[in-house]
């Protein structure tokens, strides 16, 4: 019953998808409860191996949270070694991540002799703790539309899913007020919602809500708790029901959901395909131009594919950067506001800012310098 809940969600198939790190947040978290079910010393420690990367794929609180019910259930059944082994486990995982980002400017400025501390920090400082500490600071002073945003977010994440699985999370209350790993799941699942309410109510992009994605195995879980709770009293009708209710997910629910993600993000993928097929060694895009034009800026991580994209407004010192990347038969494909129309008239009000700005002086720079300029159209 589980895996049918989880298998028929469209938030778990269409995000899966997707290059956000939730559905790697997914697998993780449930590879983690796994191996803390089997209540074996190997076991544990693998655990707290799948949750140094868990922590790391996208912020570090999200599989905090999921992990932090399950401590306190060894707290309470007074498990002291194995609570000690995850305490002191995902202590220094902690202290990895804090870390990372020295560790990631060491090594960039002994790689790559050239490279000027401030440079090498830049590339790290996002990440720091500093800043993370400074976003949320600056996101809790905001409170404007936090209950309308987690209203959204909240009837997006229920109309994703198996259309039954409301209604089998709340039967599922019954099992988790006595079920010790039962009232865990529960609290996993809970906590990410009430926290990013608080903290960040606006989840962006995302299909469903984004930010539970991670505990969409909870949710699944909850819903088998919830089954086997109502099934004890209804189960002959019950299967009736439930199979008319797959049915009308599988053959309803799930097409409309494909048809409008294919038409939400149909106009960035031609757009990306645009760019594919200009043959430039280094493409250009302007976030300014709306409201999610750093998308179509994905990079493999060694930079094999061509074009290289880039983000316009990070190109701080542009007769700088064209010093360094022109030569000759290099090619620069910048986006224009023809290339964008499509695009934003999809998705936002027209703005072209930097088309219209910025675009026209990178343009003159790279000439400058060498390259070949191509205009996206």
């Amino acid at each position: 019953m589980a895996l049918l809940l989880l298998a028929l969600s469209g938030q778990f198939i269409f995000a899966g998808m997707t290059a956000f790190a939730m559905p790697a947040h997914l697998f993780f978290n449930l590879l983690w409860l796994r191996l803390f079910i089997a209540d074996r010393r190997v076991a544990d420690v693998a655990a707290v191996l799948a949750g140094l990367v868990a922590t790391g794929l996208h912020q570090p609180l999200f599989h905090p949270l999921f992990i932090a019910p399950f401590l306190l259930l060894l707290l309470r059944e007074r498990c002291w070694t194995r609570l000690l082994l995850f305490l002191a486990g995902y202590a220094a995982v902690a202290v990895f991540w804090l870390a990372w980002p020295q560790i990631v400017q060491t090594y960039t400025l002994s790689a790559y002799p050239g490279t000027s501390a401030t440079d090498a920090a830049a590339v790290t400082a996002p990440t720091g703790i500093a800043h993370y500490l400074s976003m949320l600071t600056t996101t809790l002073a905001r409170s404007d539309g936090r209950v309308i945003y987690m209203s959204e977010n909240l009837l997006r994440f229920v109309t994703w899913q198996h259309v039954l699985l409301l209604p089998l999370l709340i039967a599922s209350w019954f099992v988790a007020r006595t079920d010790r790993i039962a009232g865990a799941i529960g609290l996993s699942f809970v906590l990410p919602i009430l926290v990013m309410a608080l903290i960040l109510p606006w989840q962006g992009n995302g299909f469903g809500y984004r930010y539970v994605h991670g505990v969409l195995g909870n949710a699944a879980l909850l819903g088998g708790y919830g089954w086997q709770r109502v099934a004890a009293f209804w189960r002959p009708h019950l299967r009736v029901v439930f199979r008319r209710a797959t049915a009308a997910t599988t053959l309803v629910l799930l097409p409309l959901q494909a048809w409008m993600a294919h038409g939400y993000y149909a106009p960035s993928a031609r757009a990306s395909a645009k760019i594919d097929a200009s043959g430039a060694d280094y493409a250009i895009v302007g976030t300014d131009d709306y409201h999610t034009a750093s998308d179509l800026v994905l990079n493999r991580p060694d930079l094999s594919n061509r074009p290289i994209r880039l983000l316009g407004h990070k190109i701080e010192d542009i007769d700088g950067f064209s010093r360094r990347i022109c030569r000759p038969k290099v090619r620069v494909a910048l986006s224009t506001e023809q290339f964008l129309q499509p695009v934003i008239a999809h998705y936002s009000p027209m703005t072209f800012i930097e088309a219209r700005e910025r675009m026209p002086l990178i343009e003159a720079s790279l000439e400058r310098g060498g390259c070949h300029v191509m205009l996206l159209q």
